[in-house]
């Protein structure tokens, strides 16, 4: 059972631990029914935990930290909103979940797949909110990432971080595109050189194959790390 929540203009459904103060993990949801991914989270042995998608995202403006043009013909802009979004997600969507679901929870993880997981890698930087980070196929050839990566310090609150890619995902003429697996690499070396627990897991496809097989797989491992 779930319920389903209208918060500063995105859908949000909570799916609550069997038990109180158990994890909770907040996705960047490209669709509001994430059934699928949590099931498969308890499918890769996940502890009880509380789940929470985010939909309703204006996916190209609001997780982007900062604006860039468009990278294809057929793709849109990118409006660098990702501060805003983030303020609702953390002072906003927040504390309505968790009076939701009776209290703070143990703690609390940010997830998402493409540039839903270049969000969740950024507010590392932004916020102490939350501990725990996964990167499912991030879109970490974001131009300025890195380089802002390594200008700037993670949360002192940041324990953990899973990364993966489809091997695939860097084979392509796109010049910008084709930089996501050694700026992934980076990112890995970068949160071990600063003591943060970090995994890179690589697998079969491009970018658009198991997305909620890689999405589940990233959260299931955050959530086994003690």
């Amino acid at each position: 059972m779930f319920k389903e929540l209208d918060i500063a203009g995105k859908k949000i459904r909570v799916y609550p631990a069997k038990k109180p103060y158990a994890p909770a993990v907040y996705l960047n949801a490209i669709e509001s029914d994430c059934s699928d991914v949590r099931r498969r989270c308890f499918d890769e042995g996940c502890p009880d935990f509380t789940f929470v998608s985010v939909s309703g995202l204006r996916w190209n403006d609001e997780l982007t930290p900062w604006p860039h043009d468009c990278i294809t013909r057929s793709d849109a802009p990118y409006a660098g909103e990702a501060q805003g979004y983030l303020s609702d997600l953390t002072e906003k969507i927040m504390p309505v979940v968790e009076q939701e679901i009776g209290g703070r929870p143990l703690y609390s993880a940010l997830a998402g797949y493409s540039l839903g997981g270049l969000f969740a890698l950024w507010a590392s930087f932004q916020t102490d909110a939350f501990s725990r980070v996964v990167s499912a196929s991030g879109s970490l050839w974001y131009p300025g990432f890195v380089e802002y990566a390594h200008a700037h310090p993670f949360s002192s609150a940041l324990s953990c971080v899973y990364l993966s890619l489809g091997k695939k995902e860097h084979r392509t003429p796109n010049r910008l595109l084709r930089n996501v697996q050694s700026n992934t690499q980076d990112i890995l070396e970068l949160c071990r050189n600063r003591g943060v627990l970090a995994r890179l897991d690589m697998n079969p496809g491009n970018h658009f194959q198991d997305v909620q097989e890689r999405t589940a797989k990233g959260i299931a491992w955050a959530l086994r790390q003690g």
